[in-house]
């Protein structure tokens, strides 16, 4: 990728918000806007369209799945990776069902905030390459499925007329 990764903060502390702001930007990262839980965040991912978001999971952790799962749908093409102090499978597995490709543990260390979105940017560069490649499958698939339609309509239609006309 040629440009800075463009990227959203999102959590409900704004000191925690604003430590992975400097990290990030002192790492290259074009930081776009921080935000807390639900509409202000969903919000500020509309108006940025991020490359990756970076969200904080604590409790209530339902306000937190609940934003994860409405910025996925909002965008489904931005990676999102949590950072958490939840050390809990269960939560874990509430997370990435939410939309989560990434669930890393706090203390952060700066590397492995960065390496995971250098690595879930390349998964959905890599998803995107497949759904691409797989559209001119489609398409071609789909003409061969109307001329087929086509044939077997023409046909039924012959045979009707043929039922009718020998009785």
């Amino acid at each position: 990728m040629g440009r800075n990764p463009r990227v959203i903060v999102i959590g409900q502390e704004l000191e925690g918000r604003a430590e992975i702001q400097k990290t990030l930007a002192l790492a290259g990262f074009a930081v776009l806007g921080e935000a807390g839980y639900g509409i202000e965040a969903v919000s500020l991912a509309k108006a940025s369209e991020p490359d990756v978001v970076v969200i904080s999971i604590e409790e209530p952790l339902i306000r937190a799945l609940q934003t994860v799962e409405a910025i996925a749908d909002l965008l489904p093409q931005s990676p999102i990776v949590s950072y958490s102090s939840i050390r809990d499978p269960n939560s874990m597995r509430k997370a990435m069902l939410a939309g989560v490709k990434d669930y890393l543990t706090v203390p952060l260390k700066e590397d492995e905030i960065i390496n995971s979105i250098h690595t879930v940017m390349a998964q959905e560069e890599r998803r995107r390459a497949r759904l691409a490649a797989i559209q001119p499958a489609k398409a071609r698939n789909a003409r061969h499925s109307r001329g087929a339609r086509k044939r077997i309509a023409a046909h039924s239609h012959t045979a009707s007329w043929r039922r009718i006309a020998s009785r």
